[in-house]
Formats: C-alpha cells, sequence, structure tokens
C-alpha cells in the first residue's frame, strides 16, 4: 500500500529529525543503542534475590542510554522508543504496572556505578512516542509555526531529576542564573516548565530530586521482588486490574481459555485508585520506613 509506505516513511523521518534536534539542543551525549540485559547480552542479567534463597532473573534492552558528565559526577538517561501512546503513571508504579523503566536505569546505575571513576546519578527516564501528531492550524500559521507546535507535540514522557545543571543539560531553553536557579520557560522536549520565580509550574513539571528518584528505584526493584515471590508462590488467579472503566480483558490474546468472565463477575477486579504525586512520594517514604 502506497500510502501506508508513505506514512511510515513520514513518521520515521520526523522521529528521527526530532531526536536529532533533542540532542542538538543539549549537553547529553549518545552513550548507547539497544543495550541488552541478559546471557550473552552487553549487560548481565537483573538478578533480584528472593525470600527463599533464589532468584527472580529479568533480561530485556534499553533502546538509548545518554550521559552528561560533570566534575566527577555522571548523570545518566534512559529513552524507550513506543509506537503508542504510554506515560509515566504513578498509580501504575505503586501497583506494580510500570517498573520496566525504572528497574533497568537502576540495573544499569549499579553496573555503571562499578567503573568507580564517576559518582554515578540518575538524570531521567523517559518514553519516546514515534508517531504522526495532528494540530490544529489556521489561515495565518506559518511553516515555522506548525514545524514549532509539532516538535511540541512530540515532546518526552518521563521523570527528570531536580537538579537544574541537568535539567539545562537537556534543553538549552532553560539557563541558569549566577545564583543557580533556572530561567522561567517551558520545554519542548522534556517534561519541565520553570515559572519567572524559580518554581516549578504546576502540573507542568515531572521532576523528582535524589532521594525521591533513589526512593523510586528501590521501589520498583522491590515491588519486582514481591511480583517474583507471588508467582513462586502460585499465585496465578485471574484478577485484572481496572483504572475507571479500563481493564486488559479488551486486549489480552488468553480470553479463549481464561477463566474470569469481565461481563458477569464486575466485582472480580482490582480496582486501582487514583494518587497523586504527592500521595505517591508521601507512600513511597512511609514504605521505606
Amino acid at each position: 500500500n502506497r500510502h501506508l509506505i508513505q506514512r511510515l516513511k513520514r513518521i520515521s523521518n520526523r522521529a528521527i529529525s526530532t531526536l536529532a534536534e533533542h540532542i542538538r539542543s543539549g549537553d547529553f551525549i549518545p552513550y548507547d543503542y539497544e543495550i541488552g540485559f541478559g546471557e550473552k547480552q552487553k549487560l548481565p542479567p537483573v538478578v533480584i534475590p528472593l525470600e527463599d534463597g533464589g532468584n527472580l532473573i529479568l533480561r530485556g534492552k534499553i533502546d538509548r542510554v545518554d550521559i552528561l558528565e560533570r566534575e566527577n559526577h555522571r548523570y545518566v538517561k534512559i529513552i524507550d522508543y513506543k509506537s503508542g501512546e504510554k506515560e509515566v503513571s504513578f498509580r501504575d508504579i505503586y501497583h506494580g504496572l510500570q517498573l520496566q523503566l525504572f528497574v533497568y536505569l537502576d540495573a544499569l546505575l549499579e553496573y555503571d556505578a562499578s567503573s568507580k571513576q564517576y559518582k554515578t546519578k540518575p538524570g531521567g527516564a523517559f518514553y519516546f512516542h514515534i508517531k504522526d501528531p495532528m494540530i490544529t492550524v489556521d489561515k495565518d500559521t506559518n511553516e515555522e509555526q506548525i514545524r514549532e507546535a509539532i516538535f511540541k507535540e512530540m515532546r518526552m514522557n518521563g521523570l527528570v531529576l531536580d537538579n537544574p545543571e541537568v535539567i539545562c543539560g537537556m534543553d538549552h531553553q532553560f539557563q541558569l542564573s549566577d545564583e543557580g536557579d533556572l530561567s522561567q520557560g517551558s520545554s519542548a522536549i522534556i517534561p519541565v516548565g520553570v515559572n519567572k520565580d524559580g518554581t516549578f509550574k504546576k502540573g507542568g513539571a515531572d521532576v523528582a530530586d535524589e532521594e525521591q528518584y533513589q526512593r523510586l528505584l528501590q521501589f520498583a526493584k522491590s515491588k519486582a521482588k514481591q511480583l517474583g515471590e507471588r508467582i513462586l508462590q502460585g499465585e496465578i488467579a485471574p484478577k485484572p486490574y481496572r483504572k475507571e472503566n479500563k481493564t486488559p480483558c479488551a486486549y489480552c490474546i488468553y480470553d479463549s481459555i481464561c477463566t474470569f468472565e469481565p461481563l458477569e463477575n464486575t466485582k472480580g477486579y482490582r480496582d486501582l485508585k487514583k494518587i497523586t504525586t504527592e500521595e505517591f512520594w508521601k507512600k513511597l517514604e512511609e514504605e521505606e520506613e
């Protein structure tokens, strides 16, 4: 189909040009691509010890790793390319539905820390949606405005380290004052917006300080451990989650053999309540104690 081929080419070219502009707009340098975890891969598998003495062994792949080196620090940024919509959700993380990105980041940080040359820290973890965005224009909209609007629609989604140097390193849109504060503005690359007084815009910045980020990475690993132990204990009963009216049953590939009947068993779902950003960090802090 000629139309489909042309569309795929357009989407691919737009993704490539956008990613190239992201790199040019910051100081983070692409370090490696498609880094695999597992046997016969670039990095060893992710091994999480279980209570019974066994191990949960995870394998997978990180699409891209960027680094920023500052004196004796190395900040690591990972990017996962997605063909469908994907956003970092604190609710999904807390309930164990979205652990992969942060488990891999934690494993990468541990591996990189073994070099002893740098003190390695998380810089950010992102999803980049490879898509063909639609924007609204009028007769007065020029080509440059169209390009900027499309570029903004291609903005990455994820969690950024609350560090002015790191944020400036991801987007030169921001500048540092002599006091080390960020300049006002909104990024078209990362989910960060800064007010005139230097504070982050409410609802316009997905950031975490170093303590929160480390707490999150530890939580993701602990949650993966819990899930692994539940599997070994024989917990296999179908108990799908439900977020408002959304459930995984609509696209489950095991529906022909599953004993769960969505229309008859409406009370059998695991309802996942919404959780605010503040509630999420508070819960992680409480669990750490």
